[in-house]
């Protein structure tokens, strides 16, 4: 019913608005006329970004009053700056002049983006720290609903990470104990099936769950990689492409990437320093394939009320890692992804949804106070009552990563004065 319903809504758009509602082009290779497939396209008026198709097909939503249009192209080894002024036609062709030479993989001292990527990765047994430490460190989840910010939790755990060397690959199991903590009046929502926490939030460390990562090694060969030779980098600075898939997991447990094949794609970028392969940051972006139709039925679509489905719509993350006396650690983890939720009953749009997730290291010790060993738990403990202490987070705010910190906390306003609810809030023993 809904596919009938999308279908007869995007002929309406399409006969009533046409092309001012969006942009809709085809990059074309003006050499040769040939379409220029899986090319990651930015439009600077929006600061948006696509993933063209095998076709070179690619769309943006942009008003017919903006006529001239910036694209920043960016092929395997290539980057170009366009400027266009619309046609308002149906479909546009985007002319790029790149050679053949050009779309090759560029070569990196001698060896591939691909081969330099494979040995940072192979590498990381002996970059990254392979014994158990803990991180003192801060983390903040918050949500953004139908446009408005609301479920903020804030804390600072200590991280005890029991790291385990098998072979090639380190293993993480964190265990966290709270030291200060605060949270915002909560309002449920259909999200919430597993309870997002800090720990799903560490299961997306690339180098500590490197098999689930973006930079596995048995995934390298899906990847188009693009190294700008031309700017002079500190470390290796290499993009990739991944057309087909991604490893964002939309929030739901079980073998995402399988079950919806083909519903996303996924580029993102990979800082590697020069002289020890370390791989210092790791950004990863996934986006919905915009002609993929979510399974109305099935098992994962359904959240755990089994009322509603969800679409998934982008997702975020960036992994960054420090050297401290010749070792690498995990110095920051943020994540966020979006998903769009309907009612299964009347087919209705009832959440948009940005899930937010940011953690930040103080710093890394071998040792941690008494009084501390026996508070360690599997899963970060911030449902419980607690005693909100405002000099101390008056003197310990950490910058949002994501969003502005007074947007945020305008919106907060709409339940209460927020240093308000951080007091409540610390007086229940809340359980959702």
């Amino acid at each position: 019913m809904r596919l009938l319903r999308y279908s007869a809504l995007l002929m309406f758009m399409t006969f009533s608005l046409g092309a001012q509602t969006r942009f809709n082009g085809i990059l074309i290779n003006s050499r040769d006329s040939s379409a220029i497939a899986y090319a990651v396209i930015k439009l600077v008026e929006i600061n948006g970004t696509v993933l063209a198709d095998e076709n070179g097909a690619f769309s943006f939503p942009v008003g017919a009053d903006v006529k001239h249009l910036t694209f920043n192209v960016s092929i395997q080894g290539y980057k170009a700056t366009i400027q266009y002024e619309r046609k308002l036609t149906n479909v546009e062709r985007v002319y790029v002049n790149v050679a053949a030479h050009d779309l090759k993989e560029a070569e990196i001292i001698g060896e591939s983006a691909r081969e330099i990527v494979r040995k940072a990765v192979k590498a990381i047994p002996d970059n990254y720290a392979d014994g158990s430490y803990f991180s003192y460190s801060f983390y903040r989840q918050y949500q953004l609903v139908n446009n408005c910010f609301m479920n903020l939790i804030e804390a600072t755990p200590v991280v005890m990470f029991k790291l385990k060397k098998t072979g090639r690959s380190i293993t993480a199991s964190p265990a966290y104990a709270i030291r200060h903590l605060r949270r915002t009046a909560y309002y449920t929502d259909i999200t919430n099936k597993h309870k997002d926490n800090i720990s799903f939030l560490m299961d997306e460390n690339p180098v500590y769950n490197l098999a689930g990562s973006a930079i596995a090694l048995n995934r390298l060969l899906m990847y188009n990689f693009n190294f700008d030779t031309s700017e002079k980098f500190e470390d290796y600075v290499i993009d990739y492409v991944c057309p087909t898939t991604s490893v964002e997991n939309y929030g739901f447990a079980g073998d995402i990437e399988s079950t919806f094949r083909g519903s996303s794609y996924e580029f993102g970028r990979l800082v590697i320093d020069r002289k020890s392969l370390a791989i210092k940051k790791v950004l990863r972006n996934a986006k919905r394939n915009p002609n993929y139709v979510f399974p109305f039925f099935g098992g994962l679509n359904y959240t755990n009320d089994g009322k509603n489905t969800f679409e998934f719509s982008a997702g975020e993350l960036s992994a960054e890692y420090e050297e401290l006396n010749g070792k690498w650690y995990t110095k920051r983890l943020c994540r966020k992804y979006e998903t769009v939720f309907y009612n299964r009953q009347g087919d209705t749009k009832e959440f948009d949804i940005t899930d937010v997730f940011e953690w930040q290291a103080d710093s890394a010790s071998r040792y941690v106070s008494g009084d501390l060993v026996k508070e360690f738990y599997p899963r970060l403990r911030q449902y419980g009552t607690y005693n909100y202490d405002k000099e101390y987070w008056d003197n310990n705010n950490v910058p949002f990563y994501f969003y502005n910190k007074e947007t945020v906390f305008k919106d907060l306003l709409k339940w209460g004065e927020p240093e308000r609810q951080f007091v409540e809030q610390g007086k229940k023993e809340v359980t959702w």
